[in-house]
């Protein structure tokens, strides 16, 4: 890295365009305020305000980007592809092999998590002018993460999301879309959430929240059908079959067993977790990552007009 004062600037101008429309778009206001209640104002999380932006100094930065790259020891390197070992090591030898090091590891992670809301809370953000809204609901979990709890509760989002997409599309025929996703804080463990994310009129919006929580209860109920199960365990070999070929999901794979201390070898062998699903181990699934004390709301309205769900505090 070089010291450039006049590049420095115009990043930083770029930064101030970026910010300035960032703060005008109604779906990124949105967004950063899911990502604030969901995480305490996390500064990891955040994006920064243009006085942050022009509190940063060129000579600090280089300081802290140098330091952080002084000692290769620290690193881990992942690769995948179609290749012989024997016809890499000469490229790592001299790539890899003449970084900085001080042969060995010296930096300390330090476990820095989210504040999840500890009760339910629900959000309105009034921004735009569109007559339209979106809703995430995210549910928010403090368990520590294996690996059979970590495919099952994937399976678990794409059960609920084909349920919530016949339920609120179908039958309420009021959905513009409607998804759920399963994100945890690798390799910080004992923060996991649920997403339900869709959008609607938004008149609709305290309709469809209840109707997704009558998914949601039920399914922690009475689990998945059998049918469910069958279908979901079809999506993922079919998917898997088509994974298998991809270099991207054997180097995101070998970071997530290594970040978590699992057995690498078990990444060759998710076909056997495919065929342990069952109705049961889903149904706790869906107990243990859809807790019905603990989730937000966070939806995203006209400046003017009605809808929103009751209670909600504005924003």
């Amino acid at each position: 890295p070089t010291e450039d004062p006049d590049a420095f600037a115009a990043l930083r101008k770029r930064f101030h365009s970026f910010l300035i429309d960032r703060a005008n778009s109604p779906e990124h206001v949105f967004q950063d305020t899911v990502t604030a209640v969901n995480t305490g104002g996390l500064y990891m999380d955040r994006v920064p305000t243009v006085a942050e932006v022009d509190a940063a100094k060129l000579g600090p930065i280089l300081d802290f980007y140098r330091q952080r790259f002084a000692n290769a020891a620290d690193f881990t390197f992942f690769f995948s592809g179609n290749f012989a070992v024997d016809s890499v090591v000469p490229s790592i030898e001299r790539y890899i092999g003449s970084l900085p090091s001080r042969g060995v590891r010296d930096a300390r992670w330090a476990p820095i998590g989210p504040r999840f809301p500890t009760d339910v809370r629900t959000v309105r953000v009034r921004k735009g002018v569109e007559p339209k809204s979106s809703t995430q609901m995210t549910f928010l979990t403090h368990v520590d993460l294996e690996e059979l709890d970590f495919h099952r509760a994937r399976a678990a989002a794409s059960i609920l999301t084909d349920h919530l997409r016949q339920t609120l599309r179908e039958a309420l025929g009021a959905s513009y879309s409607a998804s759920v996703s399963f994100t945890n804080r690798t390799p910080l463990t004992g923060y996991a959430t649920m997403s339900v994310a869709f959008g609607c009129a938004p008149e609709n919006v305290e309709k469809m929240v209840s109707a997704t929580l009558a998914e949601v209860k039920k399914l922690r109920d009475q689990g998945p059908s059998a049918d469910d199960v069958q279908k979901d365990q079809e999506i993922e070999r079919r998917e898997l079959e088509t994974n298998l070929r991809r270099n991207p999901y054997w180097t995101g794979s070998m970071q997530t067993v290594h970040s978590l201390g699992w057995d690498p070898r078990r990444i060759a062998k998710r076909r056997e977790r495919i065929e342990l699903l069952t109705t049961q181990n889903l149904r706790e699934s869906f107990r243990k990552y859809f807790p019905l004390d603990h989730y937000t709301v966070v939806t995203l309205l006209p400046e003017t007009g009605v809808g929103g769900a009751g209670g909600s505090k504005g924003r």
